[in-house]
């Protein structure tokens, strides 16, 4: 019965936090807080957060997560793919001590009555273009949601950095990505 009571637990307070986010981002949205638009979803940008120049077309919109630990990238888009191929594509991305591709393993919420499959991965990250060469990245973390829009629209959110940075700045990530609304 403990085990059940404590799952039970988890998953109120994760409806509340998730609540309470997007109640923040409603708040926001009518304050007219900076935010990014990217196929009909609004995210309210955190606090120190920067919006900036997509750095390739294959991306709707950026932020720049400055911080004295390294900086941290966000990008939005809507390429394509499913998400089991997107979750692979970003595994392979991503190395263990030993070299092998991390396999990630998404938890599924609701956010603004929308399926959202959002990921976390630690290791070496391989920065580059997907055909080009790769710079190897030790110590970052990787985060990602993969949104399925009620218009059958996929919309991509990963951000990377430095372990230590993305450390600090994941309460922030998890209230922008709960705090999603559709304008």
């Amino acid at each position: 019965m403990y085990g059940r009571s404590a799952a039970m637990g988890r998953d109120l307070r994760d409806k509340i936090e998730q609540r309470d986010a997007a109640t923040q981002g409603l708040a926001d949205q009518i304050m007219g807080a900076e935010a990014v638009e990217v196929a009909g979803l609004r995210w309210s940008i955190p606090e120190g957060w920067q919006a900036v120049t997509p750095g390739n077309t294959m991306r709707a919109a950026q932020l720049s997560v400055p911080s004295e630990l390294g900086e941290s990238t966000v990008a939005f888009s809507t390429a394509g793919g499913s998400v089991d191929a997107n979750l692979t594509r970003w595994g392979r991305q991503m190395v263990d001590g030993v070299g092998d591709p991390i396999r990630p393993r998404a938890k599924v919420r609701d956010v603004a009555g929308m399926k959202v499959h959002v990921i976390e991965m630690n290791g070496t990250y391989m920065d580059g273009p997907p055909m080009g060469m790769k710079t190897e990245r030790p110590y970052y973390t990787v985060r990602g949601a993969i949104i399925e829009t009620t218009e059958g629209e996929m919309v991509f959110v990963k951000m990377w950095g430095p372990e230590d940075a993305m450390d600090r700045s994941k309460s922030a990530w998890d209230t922008m990505i709960s705090g999603m609304t559709k304008p």
